[in-house]
């Protein structure tokens, strides 16, 4: 049996950012949310990854942690990874300004990222998620924005279109409805 996912809708992510009070969390969360990202890859951003013109990240490295503990910054694994993912335009100003900041700015928080979470859900009511929900909200957000599913395989950068329907399949309204509706 396929694991439920968790994901909040973007008036739950408002309600969320009401009472984060710092603007570094604010900015690590909005960009997973809005971004789909997983957390290394935030974590692997730098200001050479943003295309401001565009308003894209072109995503080229990630933050992993290896088995005695040490974060390293790393290319991806593989092609899929790499990727562009657009991003809100209202969103690409603040990343900039973060992301000028140093090299990978955003990987010192890689270890503390839960621990905000956490924090931040005790003061909220709202279903708890993981960082990893943030970005199942992303894609459930693009499909009830209508868009297809090659799109969001593109977006997430999976290797395969299975992964993504047998990830995602569920969350597209059901379709014979309108299917019956073309040919009357």
């Amino acid at each position: 049996m396929k694991p439920k996912l968790n994901f909040w809708t973007e008036d739950q992510f408002k309600e969320f950012l009401k009472v984060v009070d710092c603007d570094t969390h604010k900015l690590i969360f909005t960009t997973l949310f809005y971004t789909g990202l997983r957390k290394g890859e935030l974590c692997g951003l730098s200001i050479d990854d943003l295309n401001i013109q565009k308003n894209e990240l072109h995503l080229s490295h990630t933050v992993k942690v290896t088995s005695n503990g040490f974060m390293i910054s790393t290319k991806f694994k593989t092609e899929n990874s790499k990727r562009v993912v657009p991003i809100p335009r209202w969103l690409t100003p603040q990343l900039e300004e973060f992301l000028k900041t140093k090299d990978y700015p955003f990987e010192y928080y890689y270890r503390h990222m839960n621990e905000f979470l956490t924090h931040y859900l005790s003061l909220v009511d709202l279903p708890k998620i993981r960082i990893h929900d943030f970005r199942h909200s992303y894609v459930s957000m693009l499909i009830n924005k209508g868009v297809d599913i090659y799109t969001v395989k593109e977006m997430v950068g999976h290797g395969n279109i299975k992964t993504t329907i047998n990830t995602y399949g569920d969350l597209y309204p059901d379709k014979r409805s309108y299917v019956t509706s073309l040919f009357d």
